[in-house]
């Protein structure tokens, strides 16, 4: 699989605020790389961050093993971010793989990794399921994938709808490995200035809104991918708490999905993202005890949400 170009959200959206209640308080002195952190032990453990472009969630030091992977070496990164005013190129960290020609697996052979790191990565990926299943491949088994996911309520794609299952599932089928016109032409015509505490709030008017980009500009984006098959990074999905254990538990049945649910924090008040930690399932299951596991572990998910999700019975 391709890897995905993503470096588009930026450390200005992170606001704090707190929540009533001892458990949000607690939840609220956690820093975000805490929560992102909170059960991985670094220093017993082998791990790789995807795309930590210059605010790597793993710091590399004595102490901690750690692999950064992306699609570009470290200086064609900082070439292309040089005249970004929200990318320090300075701190560009140093990156060890670039993940295209070869797979993860290629890389790092099969079951290299105790944990798996990508922070506001997964929205990019053209194709989320075989990204996840890529993923599963090169970790031991028990092992983690921790993700950062911003929740479009409180973000730029405010004004876009949640991503459907079917487009995950077309997205699958057909191998994508760029973002289609569709994705990049929403990115770039829906995007707006979205204040978090303004959305929290619910003060917002959508026809006040300023867009980022014109109708037109948008759509020369998306015809230029299109026509040309230069990758244009968008976020190609979109999603609120709720929908994202909707659609994994639709993986889950389909079975598409090696992971059960192991943590989830749902978004803080005042905040942008949500977070959710996978383990990669026992392969002493079966397909059937499998499945009740990972239903059992998105119900449990979904007791710590605002917004229910709905569950089919087939």
């Amino acid at each position: 699989m391709k890897p995905v170009q993503v470096h588009l959200f930026h450390d200005r959206y992170f606001q704090l605020s707190s929540q009533d209640g001892k458990l949000h308080l607690r939840l609220f002195r956690m820093s975000r790389i805490d929560k992102i952190l909170r059960r991985i032990p670094l220093h017993t453990s082998k791990g790789l961050e995807i795309g930590p472009l210059a605010n790597p969630v793993v710091k590399k030091s004595e102490n901690v093993s750690i692999r950064y992977v992306d699609y570009a070496d470290s200086d064609s990164l900082r070439k292309k971010y040089a005249d970004d005013p929200n990318v320090e190129t300075s701190r560009i960290v140093e990156v060890d793989d670039q993940w295209g020609e070869k797979s993860l697996v290629d890389l790092y052979g099969p079951e290299a990794f105790d944990y798996v790191i990508a922070s506001h990565v997964i929205e990019h990926v053209p194709d989320m399921i075989g990204w996840l299943q890529e993923i599963a491949e090169i970790l031991k088994e028990g092992g983690l994938l921790s993700l950062a996911v911003p929740d479009k309520r409180y973000t730029f794609d405010l004004q876009r709808p949640v991503s459907t299952p079917g487009a995950f599932i077309e997205a699958y089928l057909r191998k994508s490995i760029q973002p289609g016109p569709q994705a990049v032409f929403d990115h770039h015509a829906l995007a707006a200035d979205v204040g978090a505490l303004a959305a929290w709030k619910e003060t917002i008017l959508i026809n006040d809104l300023r867009p980022y980009h014109s109708p037109r500009e948008a759509y020369e984006k998306a015809a230029l991918a299109f026509s040309s098959g230069v990758y244009e990074d968008s976020h190609v999905w979109i999603f609120t708490p709720s929908s994202f254990l909707d659609v994994l538990q639709i993986f889950c049945r389909l079975g598409l999905c090696d992971f059960v649910v192991e943590d989830f924090l749902d978004t803080a008040r005042n905040q942008i993202e949500f977070f959710v930690v996978l383990k990669k399932v026992s392969r002493s299951c079966s397909p059937e005890e499998q499945l009740e596991d990972q239903l059992e572990s998105l119900r449990m998910a979904v007791r710590k949400t605002s917004y229910a999700v709905t569950w089919r019975s087939s």
